[in-house]
């Protein structure tokens, strides 16, 4: 194996678990050139473990990495109840040895809360309203219909209802 690395776990270490925050849904789907691997971690689960998605089909993780080569995940973390903190564990092995590999939130817990769409969808359909970033700007949703457009910047207007609900 020499220089490769086998990620055959990406995990959640939830360190804390309290009632759903109340607030404004949001969205902000990732883009680019590079090959995205979709990772779905449910932290209900008592053992809150990754699953790669691919349009419908589940696979276990299991990616090898060589030497000058990039793997590029989009971890999707969610919850139906609660307000969750917690830590990105990648479970790796090279050169027979076994490590696991802590990320952080530049330091800090992730912290993830109750929302009603199904992540496993690739598009779900929400009623809103929420915010979704697209094209540099943020739109107020209903729907499918992309509604209000707000620039970048540090604060949001809020939207009436308290969050997403799904159809």
């Amino acid at each position: 194996m020499g220089d490769q690395i086998l990620i055959s776990g990406i995990r959640a270490n939830v360190t804390e678990r309290r009632r759903p925050v109340s607030g404004t849904g949001v969205r902000c789907p990732s883009a680019g050139a590079k090959e995205i691997r979709s990772v779905v971690i449910g932290l209900d689960e008592a053992d809150p473990s990754g699953v790669v998605v691919s349009g419908s089909k589940r696979s276990n993780v299991a990616f090898t990495v060589g030497p000058n080569e990039t793997e590029v995940f989009d971890i999707t973390a969610w919850t139906t109840h609660c307000y969750c903190k917690w830590l990105l564990e990648l479970v790796t092995t090279q050169d027979g040895n076994q490590k696991v590999v802590t990320v952080t939130d530049g330091g800090d817990e992730f912290e993830t809360t109750a929302w009603s769409p199904n992540p496993l969808d690739e598009f779900p359909e929400f009623t809103g309203p929420y915010y979704s970033w697209g094209q540099g700007t943020w739109y107020l949703q209903s729907g499918n219909d992309l509604g209000d457009e707000y620039p970048a910047g540090p604060t949001l207007p809020a939207v009436p209802t308290v969050g997403p609900t799904r159809q």
